[in-house]
């Protein structure tokens, strides 16, 4: 997002024709718009990437927790002193 007016101009393949029947101003609002849903997407997916990776994480988490509940359940059928807080 930091460097999109630098890496895209947000051109279309029928600008010359919208520039010849409705004007410049008309091409370049069609411009701002496209910048304009490139940044709204862009956030958007950064938004659902983040979200899916905590989500992942935290059932990753949970699991993690749940091994070690049994790991110590195990451990305090062969040894109860072990597991004694």
């Amino acid at each position: 997002m930091l460097f999109k007016n630098s890496l895209f101009d947000f051109v279309g393949a029928t600008d010359g024709q919208f520039l010849d029947y409705y004007g410049a101003s008309f091409v370049e609002a069609i411009r701002l718009d496209r910048s304009a849903i490139f940044s709204e997407d862009t956030l958007r997916t950064l938004l659902f990437t983040l979200a899916a990776g905590a989500l992942i994480f935290a059932y990753i988490k949970q699991t993690e927790r749940l091994e070690i509940i049994k790991i110590k359940a195990k451990l305090s059928k062969i040894n109860p002193q072990l597991t004694e807080n």
